[in-house]
């Protein structure tokens, strides 16, 4: 997390820049902590870095937001207590890269910014699970890696809250469209608790 609060004190003189010049994008990016439900729980991460164009100023202030989102969830055997560890031994792993698109209201200044967003997203999602089993008693012991790479589609919705012109703290719900594809593929639900930082 230090190599993300350097780039952010790095890039923070430039709020101003950007706020004196309303023909320049602002740009943010979101550093979350994920939790999922997929096949079974899931823990990961995900960075969404985006451009904003304001297109109207007032007491609330509107915006297009186009981003670039990657996350990583991981479904390891021991979210899954009801698996044996001595009979089965299993993770799935998903990695996404996705586009996104949508509006965002801002709230206050550029010094104290509360935001909502809700933005779409496409892209593709790699998905792979690994299981062995093992039950002597029935004679059965056997392991299988399974893969696949699908169109994700979707939508996120985004609260930030930055006490302070550079950093402050993310709030992602994410979901695919559902019946898209199975949630073992691309999970039901996820959730992000982060940082969020203005970057210019």
């Amino acid at each position: 997390m230090r190599p993300l609060l350097l780039l952010a004190l790095l890039f923070a003189p430039s709020v101003a820049a950007a706020e004196d010049d309303p023909g320049l994008p602002a740009a943010y990016l979101d550093a979350v902590v994920t939790y999922g439900i997929g096949g079974q729980s899931a823990l990961g991460g995900e960075l969404h870095g985006t451009a904003s164009w304001t297109l109207g100023r007032g007491d609330v202030d509107g915006a297009l937001d186009v981003g670039l989102r990657l996350g990583y969830e991981n479904e390891p055997a021991w979210l899954a207590p009801w698996l044996d560890p001595r009979d089965v031994d299993a993770a799935a792993h998903r990695l996404r890269t996705h586009l996104t698109l949508g509006p965002t209201l801002r709230f206050g200044s550029a010094a104290r910014e509360f935001s909502l967003g809700l933005h779409a997203y496409a892209g593709p999602t790699f998905w792979q699970s690994s299981a062995s089993v093992r039950l002597p008693a029935y004679d059965v012991e056997g392991a299988a890696q399974v893969s696949r790479l699908v169109l994700d589609l979707g939508a996120l919705l985004r609260f930030t809250w930055r006490p302070d012109p550079a950093v402050g703290l993310a709030v992602v719900v994410g979901a695919p469209v559902w019946g898209l594809h199975s949630s073992y593929l691309v999970d039901l639900f996820h959730v992000g608790l982060g940082l969020a930082f203005r970057l210019r």
